[in-house]
């Protein structure tokens, strides 16, 4: 319990339009920032939908969202997100014409098509059942393992750790020390931080006001 009405509208800041970009900026923009890096590119457009279907205690940020992102070359990312229903929980899935990757948070899956080429290691690999297709696991190490004459689906832990250093926030602090011991770049610097951000922004916009928005190239340069 807050002890006044402002303090409590301080402590639910995320609940205001004026002070939060909603699920798209708090949740979707780790996923989105991940298809960004993954495509090598910026969405040229967005259009989003956005309602409030269940907590209705005097917010006006959505608490039910959507939004489809359009990238170059035809692709297209459709992000859902919504706090009345827990059910699904939170992944991130790449569908292709000879596979799709399942994300799901330090996990991860290729489900290759039926009639999709072999690339030749999938033999080796440690396969888990998801939904009704068999799903490559997608490990760190496995490629380490190979190279040692080892076999993943055999060399490899069946559960993966929980250990702290493999936690996202233990793994990105790494990387940021370790910059800055090296002198060295990181995977995700400034630029990749702003365009993260300018995404994640006009989606909420979008969503905000059930259109359509176009990206201009020069949202996404540095000044």
């Amino acid at each position: 319990m807050a002890p006044s009405a402002d303090r409590e509208k301080e402590m639910n800041w995320r609940l205001s339009k004026d002070t939060s970009l909603g699920l798209v900026g708090e949740l979707g923009i780790h996923s989105i920032d991940l298809v960004n890096q993954y495509l090598n590119a910026v969405p040229v457009a967005v259009t989003g939908f956005g309602s409030i279907m269940a907590w209705k205690d005097g917010r006006d940020v959505p608490d039910t969202v959507q939004c489809v992102m359009e990238y170059p070359k035809d692709v297209r990312l459709t992000f859902s997100s919504t706090i009345v229903s827990s059910f699904g929980g939170e992944y991130t899935l790449i569908q292709g014409s000879e596979s799709s990757l399942m994300l799901r948070e330090d996990r991860g899956w290729m489900i290759k098509e039926a009639d999709s080429p072999l690339i030749g290691w999938e033999p080796y690999a440690r396969k888990e059942q998801i939904f009704e297709e068999t799903g490559i696991c997608m490990l760190a190490d496995a490629s380490k393992i190979l190279a040692t004459g080892g076999e993943p689906d055999k060399d490899s832990p069946k559960e993966q750790t929980k250990e702290v250093t493999s936690e996202p926030l233990y793994v990105a602090l790494e990387s940021f020390t370790r910059c800055i011991r090296e002198d060295s770049k990181p995977a995700a610097g400034a630029l990749e931080g702003l365009q993260s951000a300018v995404t994640v922004i006009k989606a909420n916009e979008a969503i905000m006001s059930g259109s359509k928005i176009a990206y201009a190239p020069d949202m996404f340069e540095l000044k």
